[in-house]
């Protein structure tokens, strides 16, 4: 069970977190940034949204690009996968 410290230390580094993110990207507060990735606030919904799509999928085939014929680069592993399945650095 987590306690009631645990959540709330959790809790203060994420608002830390997030407040110090806020500064150093010239936002005042959470108000300003809501909102700013739905397609809203552009003229042209369709293109947004059309863009928005075509940036996932390249971003997609950039990390599993072929390596060779009919192979995929394997995909990254963390450090607790690579040790849980024996490997050692």
């Amino acid at each position: 069970m987590i306690s009631a410290y645990y959540t709330a230390y959790a809790f203060m580094a994420l608002v830390d977190g997030l407040e110090r993110w806020l500064s150093e990207n010239a936002f005042a507060s959470v108000n300003e940034i809501r909102g700013r990735l739905d397609a809203t606030h552009v003229d042209r919904a369709d293109m947004f949204m059309r863009t928005q799509y075509l940036r996932k999928m390249s971003d997609y085939e950039l990390h599993h690009a072929p390596v060779g014929l009919g192979e995929r680069a394997p995909l990254p592993q963390s450090s607790s996968t690579r040790a849980s399945a024996g490997e050692r650095r």
